[in-house]
């Protein structure tokens, strides 16, 4: 688990114990930059996972309040992993990400696959993932 750094943020929250994020993306720089423009900014703790298969894996041992797929990963796509996480009954936030331009087959089927959000890879999902973060968290 990724601890939000212990520099001050402009508004670091509390959460309940137990709560956290994950993030699932295969792409090196957004793994890195990401949580820090997102969870991170309101102290959110969170987890990584790079593919969907490992999502499910990590989602199994332990549910987060919110989850933040990316949708073209190798090994399971966001999309497959979204589809899998709801018939394994999970209820929770699932926003998906994708660089995929709207109209496109692959943003339709991650649409389709009963993610929550849809957002494309820009300013505004940090944005949104903040403020699902403080949703998630009661707020």
């Amino acid at each position: 688990t990724n601890e939000p750094p212990s520099s001050p943020a402009p508004r670091m929250l509390r959460f309940p114990p137990g709560f956290r994020c994950l993030h699932v993306d295969d792409d090196h720089f957004m793994q890195m930059t990401f949580p820090l423009s997102t969870f991170a900014k309101v102290g959110a703790p969170y987890e990584q996972a790079s593919n969907g298969e490992e999502a499910l894996r990590m989602v199994s041992e332990r549910e987060p309040a919110l989850i933040v797929m990316d949708n073209q990963m190798p090994v399971m796509t966001g999309t497959q992993a979204t589809r899998e996480l709801r018939a394994r009954g999970y209820k929770g936030p699932i926003i998906g990400i994708t660089g995929d331009p709207v109209g496109s087959a692959d943003r339709g089927r991650l649409r389709g696959s009963r993610a929550r959000r849809m957002r494309g890879q820009d300013k505004r999902r940090n944005r949104l993932c903040r403020a699902r973060a403080c949703q998630a968290r009661g707020e």
